[in-house]
């Protein structure tokens, strides 16, 4: 065999390519090999550049600048003043991030083409503007670089002086608007620029839509969309996100449906269907949207697309028409529940499908609402072998270990359970508790809900089942939450100490990861991580995962450093280890304001069993 050092420095680059994008935490480890692998590897990692303060991270070495490729300038951090400048240097450099965020405030609140407030003083928008205004002046004259903005707006008066500077920009590619407003007429200082704008950027590939009203109130259904109209449509877009927008309805059906149209739209019908015969969706090739109707009676558009996401609470049938009519299969699925044909149009996808999630998040929180029954994950294993990402939602009564340790590709696996079990009879995981052993110092008398341990035993075993050895599943997540009335009940109507508040605070989401380490990987080691852990209690699981050694007795123990010991935990350890309380534990806690935890008791100082 040929020594490594004469291997070609162009294989080294492409090997070196290759464990950056598959396991970036590995790259120290290779570094460390011989010299090239460590040039390369600085290289590497020099790709992207953070700008984190007022002067850029020195590169060490002067061909460090031509590593670029991509810079990220993220909201509240002051851009240096020597990038535009550094910039020319980045020959290399291909895409370049801003984002910034408005808040409605009395200091930002001025004329648009004012840089300075009241008091005379310039505002932090205004040298974000400035330094904005540089930046566009340098990649100007260099086409290849791809400019992604994205804005969060909250202010009505400053955002339009961004606007105009990326009036037709060729340089802009990715455009995120994410606005929230109060009336018609706030909302149109953003949608009217806006419009202008996206009908300008002939090189406007990725668009994202989140303008939202956030209490509708009867009476406030005035117009205030982009208003496209006479055969006005963006550039052919590859990427397409809507996650909110203010469809409108002219014409004679302006009367029509008044609840879910504001009125005042310049053309004749819904605005939909003006998107669907008007827009260019050939070169769509990932989207996600709340409204399938942007693609009414012109399906056969959709020549490209891969990825579909579906948001919101959709009609099910017309999921199962689309996902049935579209002339191409797609390699990602993600949709909040069942289609009304149950997996059925999903299976059609399967000779190219490769990631697939049937979950539902209502108001930010992760909701369990579509259960799949042994016989669907059966009919899908068989009819999409190439899956290998898989997020879904599953009842505790059925025995499924057999089924999803089968799926041959399968990398990424995320299971959610239903919190509240006593209510259908259901405990959780029925086919694991024959392993579950009171011996072990991480067992818990609750494992009818989830808990670390419970989630550990679920990746070993699957790990184990696998036909093909070793397994290829790297990350499984494994949740318990509540159902859709729960989170609804709770965003609505607000109560101390009801029944949806226990189910939402004591849902819980366990994700174990599989070590990047061959070696490591080999004697299966994987860490362990919750929510709302804190350093120490994140610290002491995962030393509880390798070790079998009760977390809490590694809390309790002296430390090398000088750090004491934390004089309690945290309730999200407690929910992570030991499991919720019971409803009427729960109730009593919260009602009579006890420090110890229900049936956890205060013993030096600690919360324990």
């Amino acid at each position: 065999m040929a020594p490594i050092h004469n291997v070609p420095k162009e294989v080294i680059a492409k090997i070196v390519q290759l464990v950056a994008d598959s396991s970036p935490n590995s790259l120290t480890s290779l570094s460390s090999v011989n010299r090239v692998f460590h040039e390369l590897v600085k290289y590497r990692r020099h790709h992207t550049l953070n700008i984190r303060g007022y002067s850029l991270y020195r590169i060490n070495g002067p061909d460090m600048w031509a590593a670029v490729r991509l810079v990220k300038i993220p909201d509240g951090v002051p851009v240096p003043d020597d990038l535009s400048k550094c910039i020319q240097d980045m020959t290399g450099l291909r895409d370049v991030e801003f984002r910034i965020t408005y808040e409605s405030s009395v200091f930002h609140i001025m004329p648009s083409d004012d840089l300075f407030d009241f008091f005379g003083v310039p505002s932090k928008h205004s040298y974000r503007y400035i330094a904005f205004k540089r930046l566009m002046d340098a990649i100007a004259g260099r086409p290849n670089i791809r400019l992604h903005f994205q804005v969060t707006m909250f202010d009505a008066f400053t955002e339009g002086r961004f606007f105009k500077l990326l009036m037709d920009n060729k340089n802009l590619s990715t455009l995120d608007i994410d606005h929230s407003f109060e009336t018609g007429k706030h909302c149109k200082t953003v949608t009217e620029p806006l419009r202008e704008l996206v009908l300008s950027c002939s090189n406007l590939r990725k668009l994202k839509l989140n303008i939202y009203m956030p209490d509708r109130f009867d009476g406030l259904n005035q117009y205030c969309g982009m208003n496209l109209k006479n055969g006005e449509r963006p550039p052919a877009l590859e990427t397409l996100e809507l996650v909110s927008y203010p469809f409108g309805i002219g014409g004679k059906d302006i009367y029509e449906d008044t609840d879910h149209f504001f009125i005042g739209y310049e053309s004749e019908g819904r605005e939909q269907e003006y998107w669907s015969n008007t827009f260019d969706w050939t070169q769509l090739k990932q989207c996600s949207t709340f409204d399938l109707t942007i693609f009414s009676g012109n399906l056969h558009k959709l020549q490209s697309l891969d990825e579909l996401t579906i948001l919101g609470n959709p009609d099910t049938q017309a999921m199962t028409e689309f996902l049935n009519d579209i002339p191409c299969v797609l390699k990602k699925i993600s949709l909040p529940c069942l289609p009304s044909n149950g997996i059925d149009c999903i299976l059609r996808h399967g000779s190219r499908l490769r990631s697939l999630c049937i979950h539902r998040v209502v108001k930010g929180t992760d909701v369990w609402s579509s259960p799949l029954t042994k016989e669907d994950l059966k009919r899908l294993r068989e009819a999409c072998p190439l899956i290998d990402t898989l997020a879904i939602d599953i009842r505790q009564s059925i025995s499924t270990e057999l089924e999803l340790s089968r799926f041959p590709e399968l990398v990424t696996l995320s299971l959610f359970y239903n919190f509240t079990p006593e209510e259908t009879g259901d405990y959780f995981p029925p086919d694991f508790d024959h392993q579950f052993d009171a011996s072990d110092p991480m067992y818990c008398e609750n494992e009818s809900y989830v808990t670390v341990y419970s989630s550990k035993l679920i990746f070993e075993s699957l790990r184990m089942s696998s036909p093909a050895q070793p397994s290829r599943l790297k990350e499984l997540t494994v949740g318990s939450l509540g159902s859709e009335y729960h989170a609804l009940a709770e965003a609505h109507n607000p109560t101390r100490h009801s029944r949806e508040q226990w189910v939402l605070e004591s849902a819980t989401i366990i994700k174990c990861t599989l070590s990047d380490r061959d070696d490591e990987a080999a004697l299966n080691f994987f860490t362990i991580t919750a929510p709302n852990l804190a350093e120490d209690e994140h610290e002491a699981v995962q030393e509880s995962n390798r070790y079998n050694v009760n977390a809490l007795t590694i809390l309790k123990r002296p430390r090398d450093d000088d750090r004491k010991p934390p004089t309690r935990v945290t309730p999200g350890f407690k929910y992570a280890v030991h499991g919720p309380l019971r409803w009427d534990h729960w109730k009593l806690y919260k009602i009579r304001k006890h420090k110890a935890h229900g049936l956890y008791l205060r013993r030096k100082g600690l919360d324990e069993i």
